[in-house]
């Protein structure tokens, strides 16, 4: 099979997205480069190297400082800006101390360089990935992320190599007017796609975090995490040696001025090679040797070389071991060290990364630079390369106890089918994975073999056919049909073998299948064995057998598919119109668009579900207005509109003047199921209808309009634009809801009120939860949606509810969100008659209408031109309701209306005005 190209299938937008992230990344890349160089250069132009040591705890204390500000702030700033202005911050810095350096009487500006440094490696790099995470789905981040961590693989290389040159010419100093650049750069592109994209311009929602894990004690009990902290630690404390040896060794051996060239050749050189490394021996090197070989590799090949270092005393080895940790540690090793986390549970994942190298990290950088201060006078740089040597053999112990960790947690979550790579961005890629799969393939039971083929898919690069042609020999149907269905998509004419025998298995989707298959991977001579099955006795054989016969493009084949395509479409037996619709589906090219529109108006409903079905696969346009009218089939609607969400923007045309008509007497019955398939769709087009749709007096169109609305903003990241807009939507929620909870009081202790009593309770209830919908854009650090049960209940939930609402909220929000909550009643005016007049006055739901109607009714104090005009009302049981009500305040005006609307489309309203004007007649028969 041809190597499909990773941007093959990026959409125009996607793919601009994917170049502008590389770009960005390429300067984030090269400024750490640079910034690691000059911070390095200029401070051991001035310092000893015993003064190293100092910088260690100092720039672990400066990063963790750093890292944490970053993190409130992420909570309160949204990304796309905290990125620009992070990344501007760092080159105003790089300004400023470039300036600073020229004044000798201001002490230790070299310092802060160095600690810009190593802010420019750390910060812009969490920046970046934090941004990245947002752009692409997980399945489009595996394939890309590749590419970008190459781009800023070869911008290192060019960096590398060009300061060199550029600090022989300007100074290592002017460099940090190149990091400034480079960041300004950065900020740049990351505004640019922010804005074109809408990517990273709305606050985070922290309130959807790793809930329910439990405290970091809680954590750190779990065994897997301890093994990853503890190679953490040990791992740290060897780099972090040989970071010291390197640099002290080359203040040591060369010249000052010196020092800037040959850190720039250094990283330059080791960049290259790592960009070998990363296309040509990470994805072989785990597949062969899996999570074991890419966490052995540095820690092994240090401790060969500290050894050398400690036996020759030679700068040369020293320079080889520092070659190592820049060759394997973004390549093999973090690649290996990211799969760890695979065995831990996904809700937990994020939590331990964060103490692992959030924690751990740092803290083991500055201890060990504490331990440098103390003892580093004491000791020679060779004695300190024993002691790396130790520390990274205590490392390759940790890897195996890593590693057997990591394989007894991947085989628990296996067996109790809680695997879950889902929202993994790293590309799978072990053979310790692959092989427990391929064994648990051979000894599980069906059951668990149907769990563990929604698992293959997510191992990217595995060749799984071997175990899908084993897999054909098992009894159970499932597995037979799955086993088909990917030899039909990864298959190749070899595998036609295997598939032949199953086109006479006795079920028939085994059939179905093997017809599937063999079309997409045999030869003509194999398509020729699928005729025989257009006269199966089965009718999705059949539809298999048609579309696999019209797939081929053969005029023979072709003729006598269409023949019995024909039979099954016009058959009156309905499974066989669902085959036909099943046919119609699979064909590889659209333009039978008339079988589906009819079939899209089968009275049948396993029928039109097929067709629907079939509509998923053959987008054509010419489709849509046939299934708009599905929405208000309560039997299909859902499968309708994601059926129209698969069309995408072609279907807005048609949905949004449904929507704008939704109150008008021509209302479509399944208008209300029209805000949800727009904001699926996601076009912006759409918002105003949707915005429009939030002020009916529909409850139900009214509260699908309101989700729509908050869920457009969200993914949109428009909330700037849309806040004033959503502010007064909230607040009118929030007093309707009041308003009517009281009215619905009120009204409960009045006679003939019960009906009015309970609609206006509903739509209390209705209004109060759009306006926590409202509520979960305004405030995404809670999620409003998810504290509003709590609110409702009695006790301390609701108290504790209560207090964050009265601490997030503010304002006039504020205020109305606790009213409402504790069911503080505005003041109502007038009696029971003049606030069922109001509702009548104001627009309501149908059923409100009839509850007031009917209420209204029973009082002979009640005008009968009030109630006059709801005898033209669109629903027939309000008319019916009022003229029953008209009947009995004013009978003479009812016996006056009853002759126009004896011929009324409403049975119901019908006979009441045959029964008034017939009880009319009788009362007086002259």
């Amino acid at each position: 099979m041809i190597a499909k190209s990773p941007l093959s299938d990026l959409s125009p937008e996607d793919r601009k997205r994917f170049y502008s992230i590389t770009l960005g990344f390429m300067c984030v890349a090269a400024s750490a480069l640079i910034g690691r160089t000059v911070g390095d250069a200029l401070f051991l132009e001035t310092y000893s190297a015993s003064d190293l040591a100092y910088m260690y705890p100092a720039t672990a204390l400066t990063v963790c400082l750093v890292s944490y500000g970053y993190a409130r702030l992420a909570s309160k700033v949204p990304l796309g800006r905290l990125v620009a202005a992070l990344s501007g911050c760092l080159a105003a810095a790089s300004l400023l101390l470039r300036v600073v350096l020229e004044v000798p009487w201001i002490p230790y500006s070299r310092v802060a360089v160095y600690v810009l440094g190593d802010l420019v490696v750390n910060l812009p790099m969490v920046l970046f990935w934090s941004f990245a995470a947002h752009c692409f789905a997980p399945g489009q981040a595996k394939r890309l992320f590749g590419l970008v961590g190459a781009g800023g693989t070869t911008a290192c290389i060019v960096a590398g190599f060009f300061v060199r040159p550029f600090s022989d010419a300007f100074g290592s100093a002017n460099l940090l007017l190149i990091i400034a650049g480079l960041m300004v750069a950065f900020a740049t592109v990351i505004s640019r796609t922010s804005r074109r994209d809408s990517i990273g311009r709305q606050l985070p929602d922290t309130g959807q975090n790793d809930g329910g894990i439990g405290s970091l004690g809680n954590l750190l009990g779990q065994r897997q995490i301890q093994a990853i902290v503890g190679l953490m630690l040990a791992s740290t404390v060897a780099l972090t040696l040989v970071d010291y040896q390197f640099k002290a060794g080359a203040r040591i051996n060369l010249q000052a001025q010196e020092l800037a060239g040959f850190f720039g050749t250094f990283y330059g050189v080791t960049s290259a090679v790592a960009l070998v490394i990363q296309f040509f021996l990470v994805h072989r090197i785990l597949q062969k040797g899996g999570v074991f070989a890419g966490l052995i590799v540095m820690p092994v090949a240090i401790l060969a070389a500290s050894l050398a270092t400690w036996f020759t005393q030679s700068f040369g080895w020293t320079v080889a071991t520092k070659a190592v940790v820049q060759v394997f540690a973004f390549t093999v090793d973090i690649a290996a060290l990211q799969m760890l986390y695979l065995g831990i549970a996904r809700q937990s994942r994020s939590q331990a990364r964060a103490v692992a190298e959030g924690i751990a990290k740092p803290l083991s950088t500055g201890l060990t630079g504490l331990a440098l201060i103390a003892g580093a006078t004491m000791s020679g740089l060779h004695e300190l390369a024993l002691l790396a040597a130790l520390c990274a053999l205590a490392w390759a112990v940790l890897t195996r106890v890593n590693h057997s960790t990591y394989i007894r947690s991947l085989a628990d979550s296996l067996g109790n089918q809680n695997f879950d790579a889902s929202q993994e961005t790293l590309a799978l890629h072990d053979s310790a994975l692959e092989t427990h799969l391929r064994e648990s393939l051979q000894s599980a039971n069906d059951e668990e073999v149907v769990y563990l083929l929604g698992i293959l898919p997510s191992l990217d690069e595995v060749d799984w056919r071997d175990d899908y042609r084993l897999l054909l020999t098992r009894e159970d149907p499932r597995v037979k049909v799955a086993a088909l269905s990917y030899l039909q998509d990864y298959g190749d004419d070899e595998d036609a073998q295997a598939v032949l025998p199953l086109l006479d298995h006795p079920d028939p989707t085994v059939r179905a299948g093997a017809i599937d298959a063999l079309q997409a991977i045999g030869t003509p001579e194999h398509v020729a064995l699928i005729e025989k099955h257009l006269e199966d006795t089965a009718p999705e054989t059949q539809a298999a057998a048609v579309a696999a016969l019209i797939n081929s493009e053969d005029l023979d084949h072709l003729l006598s598919a269409g023949a019995v395509l024909r039979t099954l479409l016009e058959s009156d037996n309905a499974q066989e119109r669902v085959a036909a619709a099943h046919a119609l589906g699979r064909l590889n090219r659209g333009g039978l668009v008339r079988p589906l529109i009819l079939l899209l108006q089968d009275d049948d409903t396993s029928a039109l579900k097929a067709a629907i079905g079939a509509c998923e696969t053959q987008t054509d346009p010419k489709l849509i207005p046939a299934i708009v009218p599905l929405l208000a089939n309560p039997r299909v609607a859902a499968i309708a509109g994601d059926a129209l969400v698969k069309f995408g923007d072609p279907a807005l045309n048609h949905l949004i003047p449904y929507l704008e008509l939704a109150d008008e007497e021509v209302a479509f019955g399944g208008a209300h199921g029209i805000p949800d398939v727009l904001s699926r769709i996601g076009s912006l087009d759409a918002l105003p209808a949707i915005r429009k749709a939030t002020k009916s007096p529909h409850p139900e169109m009214r509260a699908n309009a309101m989700q729509a609305y908050a869920k457009m903003v969200l993914d949109h990241e428009i909330l700037r634009d849309n806040k004033v807009d959503i502010q007064a939507a909230l607040l009118e929620e929030l007093r309707a809801s009041r308003l009517n909870r009281s009215r619905a009081r009120r009204l409960s202790s009045e006679p003939h009120c019960d009906i009015i009593a309970s609609a206006l309770a509903q739509v209390a209830d209705s209004c109060r939860a759009n306006a926590f919908h409202l509520l979960d854009v305004l405030t995404p650090s809670v999620r409003m949606t998810a504290l509003l049960p709590s609110l409702l209940r009695p006790g301390d939930a609701r108290n504790n509810g209560l207090e964050v609402l009265e601490n997030v909220l503010r304002g006039d929000i504020r205020a109305e969100a606790v009213a409402t909550i504790k069911d503080e009643d505005p003041p109502l005016k007038g009696d029971t008659q003049h606030i069922l007049k109001e509702i009548l006055q104001e627009g309501c739901a149908d059923w409100v209408r009839v509850g007031a109607l009917f209420a209204l009714g029973r009082s002979a104090q009640t005008p009968h031109d009030l109630l006059q005009a709801d005898l033209r009302h669109t629903h027939a049981i309000v008319r019916e309701t009022a003229l029953d009500a008209v009947h009995d305040v004013a009978p003479a005006k009812a016996r006056q209306y009853a002759p126009h609307l004896v011929d009324d489309d409403a049975p119901i309203v019908r006979e009441l005005a045959k029964g008034i004007l017939e009880a009319a007649e009788q009362a007086d028969p002259t």
